[in-house]
Parts: structure tokens; C-alpha cells; sequence
């Protein structure tokens, strides 16, 4: 209690005040706690890309455009067998409601 007044005190909040922000930004774990947030992110920011020649940038473009042909491809196929679906069921149904009317 002692050192929640005295750390409540360096900085200009009340002990409740104190509980509850150091709650918000630890994780309780028993008799220890961690913060949540990452403290150390100097690994990531330090990283060095390789730079992408243009043969990659080329082959990159490539496949995209590959990609999307063959995703074109397949919604063209899609939309012709539900559009065959579709036109099968209403000759169906046309030829039931000649049926029974």
C-alpha cells in the first residue's frame, strides 16, 4: 500500500486512480504482471527489405494479371451454370403451370 501511495503521489494521481490505470495496461498472472503493450519493437523497425529488381516486379505483375484472368475465368463459368440452372428450372416450372392450368 505503501508503494501505490508513493508512486500514486510521483505522479499526480490518487491510489484508486493509479489501480486502475496500472489495471488497464497489465495483465494480471498471478504474483507476476505484464504489461500488454510490446515495448520492444526495434527488430521490426530496423529491418532492411531487399530491394525487388525489375525482373521481380515484372514476374510479380505477370502472375497478378494471370490471377485475375483466371479468377475472370471462373466467375464467367459460375455465372453460365446458374444462369443454365436458372433457365432449366423455369422451363420446369412453365411446363408444370401448363400442366395444371
Amino acid at each position: 500500500m505503501l508503494k501505490q501511495k508513493d508512486r500514486a503521489s510521483e505522479t499526480g494521481r490518487c491510489a484508486a486512480d493509479e489501480a486502475l490505470h496500472r489495471s488497464r495496461d497489465t495483465i494480471d498472472a498471478g504474483n507476476f504482471q505484464r504489461l500488454r503493450t510490446l515495448k520492444d519493437m526495434t527488430d521490426f523497425q530496423n529491418r532492411v527489405k531487399p530491394p525487388v529488381s525489375r525482373e521481380e516486379r515484372e514476374a510479380k505483375m505477370q502472375q497478378r494479371r494471370w490471377d485475375a484472368e483466371q479468377a475472370l475465368i471462373e466467375r464467367k463459368k459460375a455465372d453460365d451454370a446458374f444462369r443454365a440452372n436458372y433457365e432449366r428450372l423455369k422451363a420446369e416450372r412453365l411446363a408444370r403451370e401448363a400442366i395444371n392450368s
